[in-house]
């Protein structure tokens, strides 16, 4: 079981923010924009979109309700705005509509309103080292477990660019390795549904190494080194639940290599 706890700021522009600092909500403005409505569909989805923002606005000025309420109740009130409009677009526009609803959706203040987005995850990666030394040793389909801290840079449309700070190990009853390593990162997302995304990622960056290996034929390797580590990933993401295929390369440690494929499935199991 892996365990990876990522801090997420969001850089987003005053100008289109939903839920921004100060301002009105500007919803009808930036679907006029990306979607070019037509006149028809403006005189359908305009009132929805103005009963809406009329809700997002009552609720940001409710004394009742705590930060984290009122960001729940925003975000449930864009999924009925979603529900409701989306009958009224053409094909080859709901893919943006869905992308626009996403970000609108994930902008939030975030922790102490500096948008910043601690996430706990649980994922289980199962491990196909190419070296065959590596799997003399740990076997054919190793399983890692770990965690790390992230912290996303910039976040656009499409693009996330950040910078994780990982741990990982993989661990059997003769031999053990520990890996970590902070990387930098860059992400891009294809929206394909409501809440449903194709991603790629790439990271990279130094690794500090801690391993302890015995062969089958005895012999003993034991090192703390500094070496890299990078990765590319693809994947569905869908809600909190992400599987994924990565491609790990690990300078080569003596006497293996931990380079290789992954097979990952993860979840948000708690957000703040």
């Amino acid at each position: 079981m892996r365990v990876k706890v990522l801090a997420l700021l969001a850089v987003t522009a005053a100008s289109v923010c939903v839920l921004g600092q100060s301002g009105k909500p500007d919803i009808e403005q930036r679907l006029n924009k990306d979607l070019k409505l037509t006149e028809s569909q403006k005189s359908d989805i305009d009132p929805i979109i103005e009963r809406h923002e009329q809700d997002i606005a009552a609720i940001k000025q409710d004394p009742v309700l705590t930060k984290n309420g009122k960001h729940d109740r925003i975000r449930e009130n864009l999924e009925a705005m979603g529900q409701e409009i989306e009958p009224f677009l053409k094909k080859d526009q709901i893919s943006q509509f869905r992308e626009d609803l996403n970000e609108m959706e994930g902008r939030k203040g975030g922790f102490l309103g500096l948008g910043i987005h601690p996430v706990v995850n649980a994922s289980y990666d199962q491990i196909f080292p190419s070296s065959s030394a590596t799997r003399a040793i740990f076997g054919n389909s190793p399983y890692s477990y770990g965690f790390g801290v992230g912290l996303a840079s910039k976040d656009t449309k499409r693009l996330r660019m950040g910078f994780d700070f990982d741990f990982y190990a993989l661990s059997q009853s003769q031999a053990d390795f520990y890996v970590l390593s902070p990387q930098a990162f860059a992400e891009y997302r294809v929206p394909l549904a409501r809440d449903f995304r194709a991603f790629g990622r790439i990271a990279g960056g130094p690794a500090y190494m801690d391993y302890r290996l015995n062969t089958p034929i005895g012999l003993h390797y034991a090192a703390k080194r500094i070496g890299a580590d990078a990765e590319a990933e693809v994947g569905l993401r869908f809600g909190p639940a992400q599987v994924g295929l990565t491609y790990r390369a690990v300078t080569q440690t003596s006497p293996i290599n931990f380079s290789g494929f992954e097979l990952s499935a993860s979840v948000i199991v708690l957000r703040f």
